[in-house]
């Protein structure tokens, strides 16, 4: 047979002294209220109150609740120092003015206008995407990297198309050479075209060519098709047997016609059989006069 216990759980409530502590002890009994009456001992001189009140709180801290004239003596201490300082202050705290009044707005129009030098981003997302929680908010690096780099681009050839001179001999002249002898002209000239695009020197000296000569004249007209003969190719192939020997230049159309490829002569000490077989086709000599010099 089973059996029920009925547990009765009443409210209960222990008042707070002036501390924060609870008066009286631990029991639950609930005290029963009382008219208010002035301790016996808060009726002698309020020096002795003030001691008697201060031993008994070093032996029971937080459970002795303090005289009634040591409240009222510091309740009215607070509201003195409290009305004197609203006085000083003009009964204004210090800032409340200046964040409750709206700033000044200068209604002069400036003479000059300031350029504006502060750090900001010049590539940001679109103000949609701020409204955007967090979460839902679409993935935008990719987008701002390409921006930026479209916008980096168009200020360099705003600055190129600026510094860019009618005078074609303003800029430095420049002379480059490479040797194709690893893979011969003729597989090289991907390479060759790739670094006349990039570099756009006036000159550029190509060595040991491995071409012979029924084959220059065809590889000739190749290169100077694909680069739309903005260079033109200037060669010298020995005619030595084996491997042919040769080199050449590409020199841009603006300076080619300044340029003569000149001869090299053998000098008379030396026999003309072993000059034909050191010098043709390894030494490319041009001859450039620059229109400002005096000739």
């Amino acid at each position: 047979m089973n059996q029920s216990v009925e547990d009765m759980f009443e409210a209960w409530n222990a008042p707070s002294g002036a501390w924060g502590g609870r008066v009286g002890t631990s029991s639950l009994e609930l005290p029963t209220p009382q008219a208010h009456t002035v301790p016996a001992y808060e009726v002698q001189a309020p020096g002795t109150v003030l001691q008697d009140w201060a031993v008994r709180a070093i032996d029971a801290p937080f459970f002795e609740p303090p005289p009634a004239l040591a409240l009222s003596s510091i309740y009215d201490q607070l509201v003195t120092n409290n009305n004197s300082h609203s006085q000083e202050c003009q009964r204004t705290l210090p800032g409340w003015n200046e964040l409750v009044q709206p700033a000044p707005v200068s209604t002069s129009v400036p003479t000059k206008l300031v350029e504006d030098t502060s750090l900001r981003w010049a590539v940001q997302p679109p103000k949609a995407w701020f409204d955007q929680p967090l979460g839902q908010r679409e993935p935008m690096g990719h987008e701002l990297l390409v921006a930026a780099r479209a916008r980096v681009a168009k200020q360099n050839e705003e600055v190129q198309t600026l510094i860019d001179s009618t005078d074609i001999w303003s800029s430095p002249f420049t002379v480059a050479f490479i040797s194709v002898g690893f893979r011969r002209l003729r597989f090289s000239l991907p390479g060759v075209l790739s670094l006349l695009e990039e570099h756009r020197p006036d000159i550029l000296f190509l060595g040991d060519l491995g071409t012979s000569r029924n084959h220059i004249g065809r590889l000739r007209q190749q290169i100077q098709a694909d680069v739309d003969e903005e260079w033109i190719f200037l060669s010298d192939i020995g005619t030595t047997t084996g491997y042919p020997v040769g080199s050449g230049a590409l020199v841009h159309a603006s300076t080619a016609r300044y340029i003569r490829q000149m001869e090299v002569v053998c000098p008379p000490e030396i026999a003309g059989e072993q000059w034909s077989l050191a010098v043709p086709g390894r030494i490319l000599h041009l001859e450039f006069d620059h229109p400002d010099c005096e000739r």
